[in-house]
């Protein structure tokens, strides 16, 4: 995924990209960061076998090494859409659990119904879910509208930011 965006005097260039076995259990997260003259990259790799993710920050230099720990298949936030577009193409929702994304996060994801809404100039029933984000260091809950049952197609996302919402629509 990359997003290129920002205001005026500060942009946004993130690309993050990830790989994961068949069942979309995270094996590798790269994330290459700029926020402003904020800069990050880092890679988290998955060993399901010792149940450890070890992230490794490339840069800045000397940026170090840490692991965290994980039960079961261990998910990254760039595939969290992939799995819960494929359980909402099904009919259910992803349970709560555990996602990566530089630190360890808990995300849960509640059914609030369907909703009309405007997407390139057509409106489309969707399935609503809000999405409960809790981490170290920050809690928050954007708001996804799926298109219901047309594959891993997200309708405009929507999420709080510092002044207001912020909304994008995800395109191919």
């Amino acid at each position: 995924m990359t997003l290129d965006a920002g205001v005026p005097g500060f942009a946004v260039a993130d690309k993050i990209r990830s790989s994961a076995t068949d069942d979309l259990c995270s094996l590798e997260l790269e994330r290459d960061i700029g926020h402003g003259a904020r800069k990050t990259r880092e890679t988290t790799t998955f060993d399901q076998k010792k149940g450890e993710a070890t992230r490794t920050t490339v840069f800045p230099l000397g940026g170090g090494t840490s692991t965290l720990s994980f039960a079961g298949c261990p998910r990254d936030a760039n595939g969290l859409p992939v799995l819960r577009a494929a359980r909402t193409g099904a009919g259910r929702v992803a349970p709560p659990q555990q996602v990566f994304f530089g630190s360890a996060y808990s995300v849960r994801m509640d059914y609030t119904g369907a909703q009309t809404i405007t997407a390139s100039d057509k409106p489309s029933v969707t399935d609503r879910l809000v999405v409960n984000v809790k981490g170290p260091k920050i809690q928050f809950q954007p708001r996804d509208v799926l298109r219901p049952r047309r594959g891993p197609h997200a309708a405009p996302h929507t999420g709080p930011v510092e002044r207001g919402d912020f909304s994008m629509e995800l395109v191919r």
